[in-house]
């Protein structure tokens, strides 16, 4: 199950459900701290991982799908660091 720590500038915006339904899967890359910055007039969420500090920035606008729009960042910057399928799809799976 997927633990995104959200700054509370963050939780302002409602970034989408705070509970869920429990997952028994874990992603390998743990959990993440999110927060809201702005660069120049758009606004944007900058997440971090806790252990590897990967970072991963998503457009501030739609905070209502901040998780699902987070998920497909996520893929799609492990498939551009060279991650095996396998791996990004457990990793997926789990967040």
């Amino acid at each position: 199950m997927l633990t995104l720590r959200c700054t509370e500038r963050l939780l302002k915006k409602h970034p989408g459900p705070l509970e869920h339904e429990v997952d028994v899967l874990q992603p390998t890359l743990g959990d993440w701290h999110a927060n809201l910055v702005r660069l120049g007039p758009t606004p944007v969420v900058l997440a971090v991982n806790d252990v590897s500090l990967l970072a991963v920035i998503i457009p501030g606008k739609d905070f209502g799908n901040l998780l699902a729009v987070f998920r497909d960042r996520l893929m799609r910057r492990l498939i551009r660091l060279g991650v095996s399928a396998d791996r990004i799809a457990h990793e997926t799976a789990a967040v």
